[in-house]
């Protein structure tokens, strides 16, 4: 397989041949003794018809560049491909040092039945992704006559202050007070800080009256022992003195991040400390979304000891939102009278993580002994728990007349 590649200013046209051959191998014999053939044996190659499975039909191709992006072929293979690239963003200076190395190596072109073909450009081609990648960033790269004299200034431009962590970047404004154009401007950063030495910015040509401003991103290591760095960019260009211009950069920690409340939050009260044996538990509870994003697919569970119980909750939550709950828990009817039970309430949310309350609630003694005589309300509210320990089955009618005799007798 044969690759023909042609650089373009919109991209890289590649065009792929296959040829293919068959090795033939002679053998003489003579007529009238075949067995007797002579050796060693003639062999050629011969061109033939390559096997429709080295066609390019329905075969998809991209182009890999030495800076490492990928792109897709938008023509046909067969009759010749063209990769669109982006000259802009190689991230190589074609007047730094090792750019032609960089640029003529590194090129391959794969397909997607598994294919790969490397590539290597020759030097006329680099010179021509050289003038793409000009073009591409607004850079001359031309030189003038020998006689021809500029005069230049720069600034290294204010900014935010680097970050420590993260991605910074230092501006440089060069401008040329003439009377001639400057040839092949380039700006190299040098600095105490090593992740500020050794950048190279290219500025090409600039006429007279003419400012150019590029900015340079760097990336700050999380950990720095200055908290300052002198940065002094050089300037060179090909028909001047060379100039400098320094400035001091300040270099901060990474600031805290604010870390948005999210998830639920649940306030729960009982309504009575205790309850008789069997009796519902009733608990009033707030529930809260601290999130700004809904919460949906709300689920509600109260445990008493061990009877759970699926309470109904609303089926979403908005941002921020709350909703009062008025749940219910089951108590067994053969707890012992005068124990304490864990209550638990539980709240489930989709995509968050579920948030519990605890507390717990006393089962009444049902038996009286007067040591203290009772108003009538309390008298009512003792009543009332042995009705409904009554009702759950937890008393019997005569166990219920006994204890209600004995409330009757405590009355003031």
């Amino acid at each position: 397989m044969q690759i023909y590649s042609t650089v373009t200013t919109s991209g890289f046209r590649v065009t792929l041949k296959v040829q293919c051959q068959r090795q033939v191998v002679e053998v003489w014999c003579p007529k009238r003794a075949p067995s007797t053939c002579s050796t060693p044996s003639t062999t050629r190659n011969e061109d033939t018809n390559c096997p429709h499975t080295l066609a390019f039909r329905g075969v998809k191709f991209s182009l890999r560049t030495p800076w490492g992006r990928v792109y897709g072929a938008t023509s046909d293979p067969n009759a010749g491909m063209l990769f669109p690239v982006d000259w802009s963003g190689t991230g190589i200076d074609p007047l730094a040092a090792g750019a032609d190395e960089k640029l003529a190596t590194g090129w391959q072109v794969d397909s997607d039945d598994g294919r790969s073909i490397p590539l290597e450009l020759q030097p006329d081609e680099v010179e021509r992704v050289k003038r793409a990648i000009d073009a591409a960033t607004d850079r001359v790269d031309d030189v003038g006559a020998a006689n021809e004299k500029a005069t230049l200034s720069a600034e290294l431009a204010d900014g935010a202050p680097l970050v420590l962590g993260a991605t910074g970047s230092i501006g440089l404004a060069i401008t040329n007070k003439g009377p001639q154009p400057a040839y092949r401007v380039m700006a190299k950063l040098r600095s105490s800080v090593d992740a500020l030495h050794g950048h190279q910015l290219s500025f090409g040509r600039i006429d007279p009256g003419t400012t150019k401003h590029k900015m340079l991103a760097i990336a700050i290591p999380p950990k720095l022992d200055e908290r300052s760095a002198l940065v002094v960019a050089e300037i060179r260009y090909f028909n001047g003195d060379p100039i400098e211009t320094k400035k001091k950069l300040v270099i901060v920690p990474e600031p805290k991040r604010v870390v948005l409340p999210s998830g639920l939050a649940l306030d729960c009260k009982l309504a009575v400390s205790e309850v008789a044996p069997g009796e519902r538990v009733r608990i009033a509870c707030e529930l809260r979304n601290l999130g700004t994003a809904p919460a949906n697919d709300l689920a509600v569970m109260v445990t008493v000891a061990s009877e759970a119980s699926k309470n109904l909750a609303p089926k979403s939550l908005p941002g921020t939102g709350a909703e009062r709950l008025e749940l219910i828990g089951i108590t067994s009817p053969s707890e012992k009278q005068g124990a304490k039970l864990p209550v638990t309430v539980r709240a489930t949310a989709l995509g968050v993580p579920p948030v519990e309350w605890a507390g717990s609630v006393g089962i009444a003694s049902l038996a009286t002994t007067c040591k203290v005589r009772l108003t009538r309300d309390e008298y009512k509210k003792k009543r009332k728990k042995l009705q409904a320990a009554l009702a759950s089955g937890a008393l019997t009618q005569g166990e219920l007349d006994k204890y209600e005799a004995d409330l009757v007798s405590c009355l003031q």
